[in-house]
């Protein structure tokens, strides 16, 4: 799962914060969530492979 955040965030602060969230909605439906989390920014400019399949394929939720 990618989480586009608008402005800077702290990486670690922000896993920290979201991975209790996580951990749950993983055991309640017995699924394993991978999030990765970055800036609106580098979403919209990274020419990273990932960055422009999730841009490609990704549904916005």
């Amino acid at each position: 799962m990618m989480i586009v955040l608008n402005g800077e965030f702290q990486r670690q602060e922000v896993q920290k914060r979201s991975i209790n969230l996580i951990s749950d909605l993983s055991l309640e439906y017995d699924v394993l969530i991978s999030c990765k989390f970055t800036s609106a920014e580098s979403y919209a400019k990274s020419k990273m492979p990932l960055m422009l399949n999730i841009r490609k394929d990704g549904v916005a939720i």
